[in-house]
């Protein structure tokens, strides 16, 4: 997988994560729908172009790791406020 591929693929999944709940500033918490359509586009266009089904599947993952990386701050959140 190239490089600038994977960088854009745990950028989608950060902003997945902020998509759901914004952490910053008086819309703390709320959750923003675009962004959440964005980062689903730029995930789902990476896994069209795609060479073979195990290329998509790493695409994916490393997607998905992203977003559950990038949401483990609310653990933070929840636990000490």
């Amino acid at each position: 997988m190239r490089m600038g591929l994977s960088l854009l693929l745990v950028l989608a999944g950060i902003v997945q994560a902020l998509a759901l709940a914004w952490p910053i500033g008086e819309l703390r918490g709320q959750s923003y729908g675009l962004l959440q359509l964005v980062a689903l586009v730029m995930l789902a266009g990476s896994v069209s172009r795609s060479h073979s089904p195990q290329h998509a599947m790493w695409q994916t993952v490393l997607f998905s790791t992203a977003w559950l990386t990038a949401c483990t701050w609310w653990l933070y959140v929840s636990m000490h406020h």
